[in-house]
């Protein structure tokens, strides 16, 4: 019960870590209007013509691993974002990621 409730804690303050990277370097209306507590990851919608596909690729290239929301819809022009698990992510390790998720995702702006 000890480590239930110890990784209980750990994984809300990873969660508000990546809430508030998101919320400041994106904007909170980026976060999915759905956004919960519960579970592992977030949902992080992505700005105008930017394709979820092309940051998952770019993102993978800089070893960051996100799964794009357009792989959940039967079409594929669903609205573009992205799923974001933070359980394997140790805190000292979030910003870093983080800035290279940024970096994926400004590339992808790039005409």
């Amino acid at each position: 019960a000890g480590h239930i409730r110890r990784m209980r804690m750990e994984y809300a303050r990873r969660r508000q870590m990546l809430h508030s990277l998101i919320a400041k370097r994106m904007g909170q209306e980026v976060i999915h209007p759905y956004d919960s507590t519960a579970g592992l990851h977030l949902v992080m919608a992505l700005p105008g013509q930017v394709s979820d596909q092309q940051v998952l690729q770019l993102a993978a290239d800089r070893g960051v691993v996100v799964r794009a929301l357009s792989d959940y819809y039967q079409r594929r022009d669903g609205p573009q974002g992205l799923l974001m698990g933070f359980a394997c992510v140790p805190r000292e390790s979030m910003v870093s990621a983080f800035e290279h998720l940024m970096d994926a995702i400004q590339q992808a702006r790039m005409p």
